[in-house]
């Protein structure tokens, strides 16, 4: 059964609060808070998936039949013949050289030769299909519109096609193992519709489907085990008259998806795509450029800067570091050091870092001392979201802070004057 809302108020209880701890610890190294990049794709087109390979080779499908290919880590790209012009959503390589691609009005692709040439496949439907997902380089599945999943084990000679009764539309399509997978999706929405969504689940081998209904829409589903999983999307709530609320949503399970709980999200607009390097490490983008990390399995999510506001539509990483992101009119960011510091945070890469600040961890209060004498400076105590908590004058180089009030967690500490900007963090017992 589905955990309703509520579980968005568990996420900040005392156990939380503990595993804050860590949380960025990862991004304060010296010299690693550059943010993503965009580099030239070569398209205009909007790129709605993208897929890597190797560290090297990646590829990316959009609209009008677009097949871009990277053979240098995404520096540059070139454009491939996919033998279609229909919208492509998707794209999934089961090899260096064996990849398919899936799009609108039926239309699926495969490659033998990476991506030199593409044959059409025969998968029996016209419906659009949203997403494709292989779990060995025989057996894979495809997601589309009015409840359709396709499912080949024979790497796309014969597909054979299962329709979900509520003919809802599948947008995502994700396998932790052979038998365990999942799909999800929502009726189209039109303006002035509340959502009305699904998650399946099979435990046997697509077989047969087990489905959860939730007033939620999903876009992109991730995995890091058989329990713990990730669901990303939006929901309208329509209350009448003209008057509704929208958001994104981001659901995570760890039973394989019995129940699934809300975690809190930084930012209102919807989720297209979810992606995590680690069971802790995350990333979800969407609509206007969005960009969201988490550094604790999704106990809490943070803004990071995309440096656009395209919508983005596919992330993917190849290592814990590098990564990438394929948007709207053929927009490609790549990041090189997990995507930098979070917004609303000072980056520590331009900025002195002479603050000594003890105890650390602390109970009651910190000393902050400076390298030097500062005259007329300004101290900030900030959260992990970027908030001022509060702030004072102080002179001299050293200042005694109270933090008593404030509950465990990490925190940064900013002292600036005219000059320059001293920049710390402390944990909170």
């Amino acid at each position: 059964m589905k955990n309703e809302k509520s579980g968005v108020d568990q996420l900040y209880n005392s156990k939380t609060m503990k595993n804050l701890f860590c949380l960025l610890f990862s991004l304060l190294q010296v010299g690693v808070f550059a943010q993503w990049n965009i580099v030239p794709s070569g398209t205009v087109n909007n790129l709605k998936s993208v897929f890597f390979t190797s560290a090297d080779t990646g590829y990316a499908v959009g609209y009008s039949g677009t097949i871009i290919k990277t053979i240098d880590e995404g520096m540059t790209w070139s454009t491939l013949s996919s033998g279609t012009t229909e919208d492509l959503n998707s794209v999934f390589f089961t090899s260096s050289l064996t990849g398919y691609a899936a799009g609108n009005f039926g239309t699926l692709i495969k490659t033998s030769d990476g991506g030199a040439s593409w044959d059409s496949l025969s998968c029996g439907t016209a419906n659009s299909l949203r997403s494709v997902f292989f779990i060995d380089a025989d057996t894979g599945y495809v997601a589309g519109d009015f409840g359709t999943i396709l499912k080949t084990t024979n790497r796309g000679a014969l597909w054979t096609i299962w329709t979900e009764a509520s003919g809802k539309n599948f947008y995502t399509v994700y396998f932790v193992n052979a038998a365990n997978g999942y799909t999800a999706g929502n009726y189209y929405v039109h303006p002035y519709a509340s959502t009305d969504g699904t998650i399946l689940r099979t435990n046997n081998y697509a077989n047969s489907w087990t489905n959860t209904d939730f007033d939620d829409g999903f876009n992109s589903l991730y995995f890091t085990s058989r329990d713990t999983g990730y669901a990303v999307g939006y929901y309208i709530h329509y209350f009448g008259a003209g008057h509704y609320d929208v958001g994104s949503i981001i659901l995570k399970t760890t039973n394989g998806g019995t129940g699934w709980m809300t975690q809190a999200s930084p930012d209102s607009n919807f989720l297209n795509s979810v992606y995590f390097t680690d069971a802790n490490n995350g990333y979800a983008v969407g609509s206007a450029g969005t960009l969201i990390k988490t550094t604790n399995g999704g106990d809490y999510w943070a803004k990071q800067s995309s440096g656009t506001s395209m919508g983005l539509n596919s992330v993917r990483f190849t290592n814990d570091s590098t990564g990438y992101i394929a948007g709207d009119n053929g927009i490609i960011l790549k990041t090189t050091n997990g995507g930098g510091f979070f917004v609303g945070l000072p980056s520590p890469s331009s900025k002195s870092n002479t603050l000594s600040i003890c105890p650390n961890p602390a109970k009651d209060e910190v000393t902050i001392e400076t390298a030097a004498g500062r005259n007329n400076s300004r101290l900030s105590i900030l959260n992990p979201c970027g908030q001022e908590l509060f702030s004072l004058r102080v002179q001299g180089c050293r200042t005694l802070v109270d933090i008593s009030a404030l509950p465990p967690g990490v925190y940064f500490v900013t002292v600036t004057d005219d000059l320059s900007v001293d920049i710390g963090k402390f944990v909170k017992q």
